[in-house]
């Protein structure tokens, strides 16, 4: 399928963009048993107003300005873990911070949620924490 990656303990499904995922546990046990993970989707930035001198994008014309850009990108993100019941999901900033917690699907030992790094046109999180209170 194309745009889907199939891992143990990782299933993601590009809806729309591409993206580099990562996901790692923070308490020290294997995805599967851990209480507390970070998950990364990460797409392109660039600075605002940036200009390319040719399609190839080799050869930089404008800088732009220091506002950062960064890329919309949709993501069928599951992720199974034996306490998948008790997970919940948190959109954070880029230091970490939980901003607000998220919509989380739980079925057979499998969390799943969308990651969107763009929704209506406004910059969403590529930051998530899924953890057990």
């Amino acid at each position: 399928d194309k745009g889907a990656l199939v891992g143990s303990a990782l299933t993601a499904k590009s809806l729309d963009g591409y993206g580099v995922l990562y996901l790692a546990s923070m308490d020290g046990a294997d995805i599967g048993k851990s209480r507390r993970m970070l998950f990364l989707h990460l797409t392109a930035v660039s600075s605002q107003k940036l200009k390319y001198r040719s399609r190839s994008k080799n050869l930089v014309e404008d800088w732009g300005t220091p506002q950062r850009v960064v890329a919309a990108g949709r993501m069928d993100i599951s992720i199974k873990n034996e306490g998948a019941a008790n997970l919940k999901l948190w959109g954070c900033d880029l230091s970490g911070k939980r901003v607000e917690e998220l919509p989380l699907k739980k079925a057979d030992g499998t969390a799943s949620f969308i990651a969107e790094t763009v929704k209506d046109g406004k910059a969403r999180y590529i930051v998530y924490e899924l953890a057990k209170p």
